[in-house]
């Protein structure tokens, strides 16, 4: 019974996730999501509130993922220049693994209700907190603030939204070097952020030590 249950919200979740792909959110009904779900409005209003709460509730859960996605990649990551390669590219496959899931998280999230912004946010701190290590590994941290992390952040997120929305965003991680050095560039110079381009990325479930 439980395993139906949880089969069921599943469904209904994907659906959510799907429609939005193909609709965008604001023209999603839940009529038109309980006919996808295959499901009754009824069983829909037993579970959430209304199309918002789904929303917010799908949105949350996949942010879940996301971060632990993350805390995966950290593991056996040692330095702030091989922690934050290893998030990068985690990020990346997580993004171009499912193209409807990446829309609603990064697309139909601007015009989601504000609590899913909420949400959201614990994901931006996440990355600001990791990019703001940069100053402890800076020979000058005191020159610089925590605004450079936020501005790093805003900027990264401007270019992954920019990438879903005209399509750029492929499997292959060209990108991920790039984004690696303007992150490094404020922190530790043109020096060692030219030594990203020429990197590449960690092997997966490799003890990853201090440096590249």
């Amino acid at each position: 019974m439980i395993g139906d249950l949880t089969h069921r919200r599943e469904t209904l979740d994907r659906a959510l996730v799907d429609l939005c792909y193909e609709r965008g959110f604001a023209k999603l009904s839940v009529e038109a999501l309980c006919g996808r779900a295959g499901i009754s409005v009824a069983e829909f209003r037993g579970r959430y509130t209304d199309i918002d709460d789904a929303f917010c509730a799908v949105f949350e859960h996949e942010m879940e993922l996301l971060l632990s996605d993350f805390d995966a990649a950290l593991t056996g990551a040692r330095g702030w220049r091989t922690r934050l390669r290893a998030v990068a590219y985690a990020f990346h496959r997580w993004l171009a693994a499912d193209p409807a899931r990446t829309h609603l998280m990064v697309v139909e999230i601007r015009t989601a209700p504000e609590r899913a912004r909420l949400i959201q946010t614990r994901g931006i701190e996440q990355m600001i907190t990791l990019l703001d290590e940069g100053r402890s590994a800076a020979p000058d941290p005191d020159h610089i603030t925590q605004a450079t992390a936020e501005a790093l952040a805003g900027g990264i997120l401007t270019q992954i939204y920019a990438a879903v929305e005209n399509g750029s965003l492929g499997a292959d991680a060209d990108t991920v070097p790039m984004i690696l050095y303007a992150a490094i560039l404020p922190y530790l110079g043109p020096e060692a952020a030219a030594e990203e381009l020429e990197i590449g990325p960690p092997t997966i479930g490799a003890n990853l030590g201090e440096g590249s």
